[in-house]
């Protein structure tokens, strides 16, 4: 059996979110019928949740397909991999290169956490680019 354990912030910020459901302040039937970008801005509202933790719950939570976490480490990370590049892109370039793919951004993210897991966990080996 996996155990998770959240840290303290991640715990309080837990909190907040429920706080924010009940004292009304956070509707998430109402959220759904929002845009991506103004669903991130009513979730950002809420103290401690940050831009890359809407998306994910907009992505996990309510199975949006193109919404695209460019802030995500592992995400630069892996797009740096397909790249064969030196550096990771910043959060404003891989948003920029994420366009692509719409409107399934959230399925290039699945895939590319999917690849940075196997990587991590060594159940698939990192191939460096040729020349």
């Amino acid at each position: 059996m996996r155990m998770f354990v959240l840290s303290i912030h991640k715990a309080t910020y837990g909190h907040e979110i429920a706080r924010a459901h009940v004292a009304g302040r956070i509707d998430f039937d109402h959220l759904e019928t929002l845009s991506d970008e103004d669903a991130v801005a009513r979730l950002t509202a809420i103290k401690g949740v940050g831009k890359g933790t809407a998306e994910a719950f907009l992505m996990f939570c309510e199975g949006r397909r193109d919404v695209f976490p460019a802030g995500d480490i592992a995400l630069q990370e892996a797009m740096r991999w397909v790249d064969g590049a030196a550096l990771r892109p910043r959060e404003k370039e891989a948003g920029a290169r994420s366009e692509k793919w719409r409107p399934h951004r959230s399925v290039a993210a699945h895939l590319l956490w999917g690849w940075y897991g196997a990587v991590r966990r060594g159940e698939v080996a990192l191939e460096e680019a040729p020349p």
